[in-house]
């Protein structure tokens, strides 16, 4: 990768920003692909960032979120709790993990 095909990936990074400035994900993806390919010629985050128009910290934001999955959705699944449900009574008495029908029954008997 030379310092004139990291020029083309500059006028393609300035083509393709949206109005707030921020880079698409394909976009994003290509300008990494050459960033990857320019490290790989021996070039320094320092000159690949001149070259492309754009902060060294935000290469190394872009690699980051790339490779670190930040960002993705993870479906995840929470157990509900087993132990039952809890009854605070007056003067800090707790009663914990009783069934519907224990609540009910305790608070028959309470009335």
């Amino acid at each position: 990768m030379t310092k004139p095909e990291l020029k083309a990936v500059r006028r393609m990074i300035e083509a393709s920003r949206s109005p707030s400035g921020r880079l698409p994900a394909r976009a994003r993806a290509e300008v990494l692909a050459a960033v990857a390919r320019a490290r790989d010629a021996g070039m320094t985050d320092a000159v690949i960032a001149e070259a492309l128009g754009v902060r060294v910290a935000a290469l190394s934001r872009w690699r980051w979120r790339e490779h670190s999955g930040a960002g993705k959705l993870v479906a995840v699944r929470v157990p509900l709790r087993a132990s039952g449900l809890v009854v605070h009574a007056p003067h800090g008495v707790r009663v914990d993990g009783l069934s519907l029908d224990d609540v009910a029954e305790l608070l028959k008997r309470l009335a």
